[in-house]
């Protein structure tokens, strides 16, 4: 929220747009308030933030829904995050650590098996902060985390990151590549057919993953 009370009280989503906003820009061949450079320099200081609230140590390794250390993990916001920093990768000079890289195939190994149906990880935010009106509130927001359109892009993306990378364990492309048929050749229509009778961000998000497979 803007002149948050408290503004340490980071939203990993958050940071995850602002990240996609900047590759976007960058992919356009846009400044960022008049300046590539310091659009660059955002690009990089947002994903190695995210690198840094990463936990590799947890049950499901990840990204936490908020920022309370209590939270558990999301299976939706980790794999559009994971699915973002490979794109930031692909675009700059930024790499993706390593022991990030090694684990996208276990996270989307998982999936098989998974339901469309599943209902989709939330995060909720209470935050106080100062309006435009000069007045203090307090608000409740809660943020849906997909994972069908987000394992997409992570899968193709991871794909294309370790084409020449002779380190990478052939079984884990031949793992990732399955996964991949089986999120758009098997659940495809599925996909298509729940974001048609759902929320607009749905529909926006499969849209944006069966793009990511199609390129």
């Amino acid at each position: 929220f803007p002149n948050q009370t408290e503004p340490d009280h980071h939203s990993p989503y958050s940071t995850a747009l602002a990240l996609l906003a900047l590759i976007e820009t960058r992919e356009a061949g846009l400044p960022f308030d008049g300046s590539v450079e310091r659009r660059d320099a955002l690009l990089a200081a947002a994903a190695n933030y995210l690198v840094t609230t990463y936990l590799p140590d947890a049950a499901t390794p990840g990204w936490r829904r908020t920022e309370d250390p209590h939270d558990v993990v999301s299976p939706g916001l980790t794999l559009q995050i994971y699915g973002l920093l490979l794109r930031a990768s692909g675009v700059t000079a930024w790499v993706v650590p390593a022991s990030i890289l090694r684990e996208i195939p276990r996270r989307l190994e998982a999936l098989v098996g998974e339901r469309i149906d599943v209902a989709a990880d939330a995060g909720e935010f209470v935050v106080e902060f100062t309006s435009h009106k000069g007045v203090k509130e307090t608000r409740n927001e809660a943020i849906n985390f997909l994972w069908h359109p987000w394992a997409i892009e992570a899968a193709r993306l991871w794909l294309g990151a370790v084409d020449s990378d002779l380190d990478v364990p052939e079984a884990d492309r031949v793992a990732v590549r399955r996964v991949l048929g089986h999120l758009v050749v098997d659940m495809g229509d599925e996909a298509v057919k729940a974001a048609s009778n759902g929320y607009n961000f749905i529909a926006a998000e499969t849209l944006m993953g069966l793009s990511e497979a199609a390129r």
